[in-house]
């Protein structure tokens, strides 16, 4: 539903409520750029550069820190009311107000290391500035909250002055070139080979079926917009994000969707079944070999298998009928290489009114799937909390947008890394059944690390 000024009450006077003002500009923006040059204590950037779709949050008007298991319910019902009592000023091709941020992996005691503050079970921001860049061209959106009593027109006002003064002050794009290394794979870890062996165990005891274990690295720390910067233009087929909070910044590039929904489209996807692709020579034919042996691997399409057959029935439970192909498909990045199987639904929407069905609603009967947790999902949380030495935090946790309107798009996480002050701490997984062999699966993390150190440790061409 789309609230218009002229179709409230005639007094001028309005009942609590957040007003926000959209405007089409002229010229496009670069979205990292402003992110970048933002001051704001509380700073989101996200890049689809597949859909040419963009999205950059600058403060906070609304914040949501559900905690609990309970947190994407609570997140859910608490968009629905910021909605119902949202004031829309502008074109009405405008896109809707925003609502941009994350989840926790898990919201089960958290461990000291590393430093996850500013990063709670969640957190969910209304920005003062949004920025939208899509293809129709950029927009820029201002929010403000209203008291009661107070006259919505010289709030219009207000806001209409403040979104001019950020227009007069914005940033040169960012387009410096840069090379990619290729460095050694990170291969030395006994603590993961034990933690692996371990798992091996207890699945073949029949405590669980899978399990996916994380290693974490640390390295200095780089500057996030070079990296960012990289990233975008590296892959363009991931979720490229990044969530700041003062100098903390978590940030990556993630080839995984958890769920994306547009009008009464729900699409979804299973990724799971990883191998490194290093040696691989697309022009001598090597990629079309290499896509064969993996599809005929038991080993990984019944662990991609588990992960197609867990979202399907997770999307049953909330009577979505998911669809998809019966062969997976091979989804190459730098590195690696993943089976993937789309899978679309349909569901119904409440029409003329605040539709209480929205994408952070099936985020919430989706996370966590079996490609990041394991299998059963209750055993498989307790097991990686028991024996997982660190906090995985925002790690593989769902993190991306979520209109006013319930339309949105959540990733998984992946390929990411935590920054605060001099360190960064990157995050990589694998998932362990019973054939697991402990050196293929770090051999697999590895490769995950490698990828985004790749990126991290790139010269910028200056």
């Amino acid at each position: 539903m789309f609230y218009r000024l002229a179709e409230l009450a005639e007094t001028a006077k309005v009942s609590a409520a957040t007003i926000v003002v959209a405007k089409r500009l002229l010229q496009r923006l670069d979205p990292l750029a402003i992110f970048a040059t933002s001051k704001q204590h509380e700073r989101m950037l996200w890049i689809r550069g597949d859909a040419n779709f963009a999205l950059v949050g600058l403060g906070a008007v609304e914040t949501l820190m559900p905690q609990g298991e309970s947190r994407f319910v609570a997140a859910s019902a608490a968009r629905v009311a910021i909605a119902a009592r949202c004031l829309r000023v502008g074109d009405s091709n405008a896109p809707a107000p925003v609502m941009l941020g994350g989840f926790s992996f898990s919201p089960a005691q958290r461990k000291a290391n590393p430093d996850w503050s500013g990063f709670p079970d969640s957190r969910w921001v209304l920005p003062e500035f949004t920025i939208v860049d899509r293809d129709d061209g950029t927009w820029v959106l201002a929010a403000a909250k209203v008291g009661q009593g107070q006259d919505k027109d010289a709030a219009c006002t207000t806001l209409d002055r403040r979104l001019n003064t950020f227009l007069k002050a914005l940033p040169d794009a960012i387009d410096r070139p840069f090379t990619v290394t290729a460095g050694p794979a990170l291969a030395e870890d006994q603590q993961y080979l034990a933690l692996v062996d371990e798992a091996v165990e207890a699945i073949v005891a029949k405590k669980l079926q899978k399990v996916v274990l994380a290693r974490t690295h640390t390295t200095i720390a780089v500057d996030p917009i070079e990296v960012l910067h990289r990233l975008r233009n590296r892959y363009r087929g991931c979720a490229i994000f990044s969530v700041a909070v003062g100098d903390r910044q978590f940030f990556g590039a993630s080839p995984e969707r958890l769920v994306a929904l547009a009008g009464t489209e729900v699409r979804t996807e299973a990724v799971a079944g990883t191998t490194g692709t290093t040696g691989i020579n697309v022009a001598s034919g090597d990629e079309e070999a290499f896509d064969a042996k993996m599809l005929s691997s038991e080993k990984m399409r019944a662990e991609h298998q588990f992960v197609v057959d867990d979202i399907l029935g997770r999307l049953k439970q909330i009577g979505l009928d998911g669809e998809c192909n019966s062969q997976p498909e091979v989804l190459h990045l730098a590195r690696v290489a993943h089976l993937r199987t789309p899978i679309k639904a349909q569901t119904s929407r409440r029409v003329g009114e605040v539709s209480d069905m929205d994408v952070l609603r099936v985020a919430g009967m989706l996370h966590p799937t079996p490609a990041v947790a394991g299998t059963p999902t209750k055993e498989a949380l307790h097991w990686i909390s028991q024996h997982e030495d660190f906090d995985r935090g925002w790690y593989a946790g769902p993190l991306g947008w979520c209109d006013l309107d319930g339309n949105g798009e959540l990733c998984v996480a992946l390929r990411s890394v935590l920054v605060n002050g001099d360190q960064a701490v990157l995050f990589a997984g694998a998932g362990v059944v019973a054939e697991s062999n402990p050196n293929d699966e770090l051999a697999e993390t590895a490769a995950k690390l490698r990828a985004l150190l790749d990126v991290m440790e790139s010269d910028d061409g200056r």
